[in-house]
């Protein structure tokens, strides 16, 4: 509630109620003993106005020191996360995206704003990415072809930062089966390729464990080649953790925009935030829960 004070009765000074709020717009002041609460919403009138240069911040989330994998090359990895918005009925741009486990084992489509969001996977005993790009695919998008296309900017950048150069490894991208050929109109054509055999022994689960194939674009791969295609493609779920911390921590899906320009603006202030906590670590204590 907003309330006007009154001017014989000059209010008490502000005390700031401390709780936590991923929302933009969610700061709170509580004015006086009345329960006069005031809110205001600088943050929603921001993204919905305001001017994010996304071409920059693409630049300069490719300036930065980037992960490697143990032979040196970048490995990059791609997928699309959804920002669900069911009951925004007046929101432009929303299609149907598709979501698993809100249902006991159902896939339910659901309305909201897709992106696809490539990162730079990293090593070691944790599950860090380096954020680097996310675009929103609209109504009529082809998946495949906006994923392709946003590759090889990525890609392109990386060249222009001196992230790679000739001679240095090259650069692997790990995607899933949906980013091969499909929506492919006509005889689909014959690439050579190498088809990898994924076996595991056993599940945590219990459950009986099926092959995964894998398929890599260059052929007479050698056996280290063999295990780092591999090994790069179970990394890539470590961004299926970077997608809940965009959500869950920072708050990504958390403000109720209604426009979809205004969710492209928010959408890129995440991607720097989790880099500069990517790049602090050794000026932070860990903190490690039981």
């Amino acid at each position: 509630m907003l309330q006007k004070e009154s001017r014989n009765s000059p209010p008490e000074p502000p005390r700031c109620a401390r709780q936590h709020n991923s929302s933009p717009g969610g700061r709170v002041v509580r004015a006086d003993r009345r329960g006069v609460v005031r809110g205001h919403g600088s943050g929603y009138a921001a993204l919905a106005r305001g001017r994010v240069d996304i071409n920059r911040l693409r630049t300069a989330l490719t300036a930065v020191s980037l992960p490697r994998a143990a032979d040196g090359r970048l490995v990059l990895a791609v997928d699309v996360t959804c920002w669900l918005r069911p009951e925004a009925h007046t929101s432009r741009q929303r299609i149907l995206c598709h979501t698993y486990g809100r249902r006991k084992d159902q896939h339910t489509m659901v309305p909201g704003w897709p992106y696809s969001v490539v990162v730079a996977l990293e090593t070691g005993r944790h599950s860090w990415t380096a954020p680097l790009d996310a675009i929103r695919l609209a109504p009529g998008d082809n998946a495949t072809s906006v994923t392709a296309r946003q590759i090889r900017d990525v890609v392109d950048r990386l060249v222009a930062a001196g992230h790679w150069r000739s001679g240095d490894p090259e650069i692997l991208v790990v995607a899933d089966a949906g980013i091969a050929w499909a929506g492919h109109d006509g005889v689909l054509p014959v690439i050579e390729g190498t088809v990898i055999r994924l076996e595991a022994q056993r599940l945590p689960s219990g459950a009986i464990p099926k092959p995964v194939w894998l398929w890599h674009s260059r052929i007479g791969l050698d056996d280290a080649e063999v295990d780092l295609a591999w090994q790069a493609f179970l990394r890539r779920f470590d961004i299926q953790h970077t997608f809940r911390m965009l959500k869950q921590t920072l708050g990504w899906t958390t403000p109720k925009l209604r426009a979809p320009e205004a969710a492209d603006r928010w959408t890129w202030l995440l991607p720097t935030a989790c880099t500069q906590l990517r790049l602090a670590p050794d000026i932070t204590a860990d903190l490690r829960r039981p």
